[in-house]
């Protein structure tokens, strides 16, 4: 049995010709802001800064990396609104404001890292399986 393995995510932020932000997936998927979980920007993403887009970012980028790894999606939204805006401060708010990339997989060792204070039996689980 051949398994092909696939291309790393990659998440592109960039600026639209009016200046908005824009944020895509290197694999065409779309980025869902996740505003069912909590809407902080009705106007969408931002990064650069400590803000309500950059909150919407975090929680986006946060729940679309364990979604694609995670088999249980309501476990997935719990650990993604326990550190979520950790990952704003540590990261969003660190990226530069035109253009940037980040690995889906720095986004997810990034979570590993960090589940440690809130989930420390679900962190020991994780890095065992390699999730």
């Amino acid at each position: 049995m051949v398994t092909m393995e696939r291309e790393p995510v990659i998440y592109r932020g960039f600026r639209n010709t009016r200046g908005g932000a824009q944020v895509d997936r290197s694999d065409g998927k779309k980025l869902r802001a996740r505003e069912d979980l909590i809407n902080h920007s009705p106007t969408g993403f931002e990064w650069g800064y400590k803000g309500s887009g950059p909150s919407q970012l975090a929680l986006a980028m946060l729940a679309d990396t364990l979604y694609d790894r995670m088999p249980n999606k309501a476990e997935a939204d719990r650990m993604t609104m326990k550190v979520y805006q950790d990952f704003k401060r540590h990261i969003i708010a660190g990226l530069p404001s035109n253009t940037w990339q980040l690995e889906q997989n720095a986004v997810f060792n990034w979570f590993l890292e960090h589940i440690k204070k809130f989930f420390p039996t679900i962190h020991a689980i994780v890095a065992k399986r390699g999730v």
